[in-house]
């Protein structure tokens, strides 16, 4: 059986491919596609050479398509895809991927609110604000793109809607949230950790309180106010947090995905899955995938010596935010001390080089970096048979 988790080269952000099920019937689940041109330049082209070492001669069946939350360096490949769907559509070309399922929480969705128009006043703010504006507001252009990022998860859900995509299917009112399990195939599932509709409904009062507060500020700090409140708390604290396994007792193997969630936020969700004790003790998986690309603003030193792997990967090419941080590398190792495992990378960095040279030869450690080669679409570890396709 396979099981194997494929890290896309994603520039700055997360593009990732589980593949699962028998190796002569392989299943495909996609989690986001990463930012601006990695669609074009590393998640299609991947697909296309899937296609053709599969001998396929229609579409790649997708059986799940998830996007774990709307930060454009998350969701704009999977936007890219879907128009690549409408076009081929509208054209009467052949398709390249078939997908069958969509999981997305737009901002409606996780907020079940009606107040879009304050979001549309966001957006209609920062796109017509100029240099000087968005410089008095502290230069933060990320929290200046955080509408636009939630009109494209909109977009996402129109057109997987015109293309007849199940968006969500399943869930209570229609928003993928915990606790739920499902069975992908044989002794195949996969569980939502989070977010929990508790969680979701508490955001929506504090961005009712939040939008209340700074409704009658000046226009640039309203926005300002608005788009740190989405960026912190929605986009992060929404972020959909899940475990893949495969196989039975002893011989079971586990992938955490976390996307963009804090490490806290990971915690409390396998608490209250029971995959962790109430107070104390540690869980071990066989993959984590490092939250937000390895910011140190999402983990801790702490939240390594709870959440254990034997496998991290680490997606990131240091241009935004500077991830991943070499901050939570440093944690990751002292957290681990002298355990095996191993550390992969979608990119290889001059830091990641200079820390891992020093950290390997000041301290006893037995781990295992390992980099994405340059002639290669990405970086994966097989927890069952050999990924050749």
């Amino acid at each position: 059986m396979l099981f194997s988790l494929e890290a896309v080269q994603a520039d700055h952000g997360d593009a990732l491919l589980v593949h699962y099920g028998p190796a002569d019937d392989p299943k495909l689940i996609l989690v986001d596609a990463g930012p601006n041109d990695v669609w074009e330049d590393w998640m299609k082209p991947r697909l296309e050479q899937y296609r053709e070492l599969r001998g396929l001669t229609g579409p790649v069946p997708i059986h799940l398509t998830m996007v774990s939350h709307m930060d454009r360096d998350h969701i704009t490949g999977v936007l890219k895809m879907v128009r690549d769907a409408e076009a081929r559509d509208a054209a009467g070309k052949p398709q390249l991927v078939e997908l069958r399922a969509l999981w997305h929480n737009t901002f409606d969705d996780i907020l079940s609110t009606t107040q879009v128009s304050s979001i549309a006043a966001l957006q209609a703010f920062f796109s017509s604000a100029d240099a000087a504006t968005i410089a008095s507001l502290g230069g933060d252009v990320a929290s200046a793109m955080i509408a636009g990022d939630i009109q494209m998860g909109k977009d996402l859900a129109d057109i997987a809607d015109s293309l007849g995509i199940t968006i969500n299917g399943g869930f209570d009112k229609g928003v993928v949230q915990a606790p739920k399990t499902i069975k992908l195939g044989p002794e195949t599932t996969l569980t939502v950790l989070g977010p929990h509709r508790r969680e979701l409904e508490l955001l929506e009062q504090e961005w009712d309180h939040v939008r209340g507060e700074a409704a009658g500020a000046p226009e640039p700090e309203k926005h300002r106010t608005w788009s740190s409140f989405l960026d912190a708390s929605v986009h992060n604290l929404a972020s959909l947090v899940v475990i893949i396994e495969q196989g039975k007792g002893q011989a079971k193997k586990s992938m955490l995905l976390t996307g963009d969630a804090r490490g806290d936020f990971i915690m409390s969700a396998l608490r209250k899955a029971k995959r962790l004790p109430a107070s104390g003790g540690s869980v071990t998986f066989d993959i984590l995938k490092i939250p937000h690309h390895g910011s140190d603003r999402n983990v801790s030193k702490a939240f390594f010596e709870t959440v254990r792997a034997k496998n991290y990967v680490f997606s990131g090419d240091g241009t935004v935010g500077s991830n991943p941080d070499i901050k939570t590398v440093r944690w990751l190792n002292q957290a681990r001390g002298a355990a095996s495992y191993s550390i992969y990378f979608t990119n290889r960095l001059d830091k990641l080089v200079e820390h891992f040279a020093r950290d390997q030869a000041d301290n006893t450690r037995s781990y295992e970096v390992i980099y994405r080669d340059d002639d290669e679409w990405s970086t994966w570890i097989d927890l069952g048979e050999p990924l050749e396709i």
